[in-house]
């Protein structure tokens, strides 16, 4: 997985203050966005009918200082208080949706609202916020960046934008320093000259590299063998998954790991992104992390003539 930063930068008519919101999105469908909607209104909410069920919808909110409240359909993601005089909020629906049922999403205030982006982030299978995601970032400056962070291949990067602006029209700029020539899209912005700036960007983080895998045939034509070669094998063990995204160590000799049960999205080894296959190496005392859905099941088939296992 590579490790980087996001960057926000304001331009054309420029004032300190700028906030910025970036979720690491897995379980995504291959096709963005849905439903978007967006208005420049002083009432710091706004209602969305999705295009699809179990989507997530995002939301990024511009307003006057004050005291901002969630409401019961979305999940506050930042709220920024007085950067530049300004509220700058991000925000998420609190439940996945039904496609044509409208929803309410936003804040109620003491204060006026200026502009609400939202953005609609439809479902393939298990959409899900990542661990991986950066805390949020705001400063009173014409620019911010995140913390460094690992999202995985295959994942989807969503950042929800603010900013303070000057007299005329507010623009946005994101980039990054992943080197993997990310191409950023702004899905929706509310940006009327005078009014600073609220959007939602978006990327797609590549799928890892193509993988040679160990093909089902291939593992039972040498499971064959082993009357002829049972020094090979040592045994064929079943250990408990980790929860995904979470690791575990190969306290054993190498082994061919066959996936026979969940949905995985993503498998690292030693610190290597190597896609979502269903059958792979891992040396001994290697560290396995898979993402995935469902309950994950596997066989180790462990090969002799390697490092004994631990004691």
């Amino acid at each position: 997985m590579t490790t980087f930063t996001v960057t926000a930068t304001q331009s054309g008519s420029t004032s300190a203050g700028i906030g910025m919101e970036v979720r690491v999105i897995t379980g995504q469908s291959g096709t963005q966005p849905g439903t978007l909607a967006s208005a420049t209104q002083t009432t710091p909410s706004l209602s969305i009918t999705p295009a699809a069920s179990g989507s997530l919808v995002y939301g990024s909110l511009l307003g006057l200082s004050g005291a901002y409240t969630i409401n019961g359909n979305s999940a506050n993601e930042q709220d920024a208080h007085n950067i530049g005089g300004l509220e700058m909020c991000s925000f998420v629906s609190s439940s996945t949706t039904t496609s044509g049922t409208p929803v309410t999403l936003g804040y109620t205030a003491t204060a006026n609202g200026i502009s609400i982006c939202l953005c609609e982030i439809e479902n393939s299978a298990g959409l899900a916020e990542d661990a991986s995601s950066p805390a949020g970032v705001s400063a009173v400056a014409l620019t911010v960046s995140t913390a460094s962070f690992s999202p995985p291949a295959g994942s989807l990067l969503v950042a929800m934008v603010q900013s303070n602006g000057g007299g005329s029209v507010t623009s946005m700029g994101i980039s990054d320093t992943s080197g993997l020539g990310l191409t950023w899209t702004e899905q929706v912005k509310q940006n009327g000259a005078g009014n600073g700036y609220s959007g939602i960007w978006t990327t797609a983080i590549p799928a890892g590299p193509p993988v040679q895998e160990i093909s089902a045939a291939a593992v039972a034509a040498s499971a064959a063998m082993r009357g002829a070669t049972a020094a090979m094998y040592d045994a064929v063990i079943t250990p408990a998954a980790p929860a995904s995204g979470n690791a575990v160590i190969n306290a054993n000799r190498d082994a061919i790991v066959v996936v026979t049960g969940g949905s995985v999205s993503g498998v690292s080894v030693d610190g290597t992104s190597i896609g979502a296959p269903v059958t792979f190496a891992v040396p001994a005392y290697g560290q396995v992390i898979p993402t995935y859905t469902g309950t994950l099941t596997w066989q180790w088939i462990l090969l002799g003539g390697g490092v004994p296992p631990l004691a």
